[in-house]
């Protein structure tokens, strides 16, 4: 980066920016409130009656209600034993914070978005306007 100062003068400086990218998203036929499960900052954070999951998951959302109707214990539950990768929501995009592409990251990905949808309660697809998905785990 090349700047001037207030004599006249010019001064370059090398600026490095960092960021970070997901590498893994899918994009789902419904949308739904922004959501995040150690992914990005989206919405304000909640935390769960279960001490071990709120320390090992950070949950962010813009809408409570929402975050506590599809974290319910079974859920808590299945994350704790499960462990995947952070992801967040976005309206219909799931985005999980991965740093390498490849078919086992793909495939443990989807398994989880696979699982976490699988195991929201018929309320909730109700209220997302949907029919549950024939993967339902009831």
């Amino acid at each position: 980066m090349t700047e001037t100062d207030s004599e006249g003068h010019t001064h370059t400086r090398t600026v490095t920016d960092n960021h970070s990218e997901a590498v893994c998203g899918f994009v789902l036929p419904f949308g739904m409130p922004s959501i995040s499960f150690n992914g990005r900052r989206v919405g304000e954070k909640v935390r769960f009656e279960s001490t071990d999951f709120n320390e090992e998951f950070t949950v962010r959302t813009d809408n409570p209600k929402f975050a506590s109707d599809v974290t319910h214990p079974r859920m808590m539950e299945w994350m704790l034993a499960r462990r995947p990768f952070g992801w967040s929501v976005t309206g219909r995009v799931v985005d999980f914070d991965v740093s390498t592409h490849d078919l086992l990251v793909v495939d443990a990905c989807e398994e989880a978005l696979r699982g976490w949808l699988g195991r929201f309660p018929r309320l909730v697809w109700e209220d997302l306007g949907m029919q549950p998905p024939p993967f339902l785990i009831e």
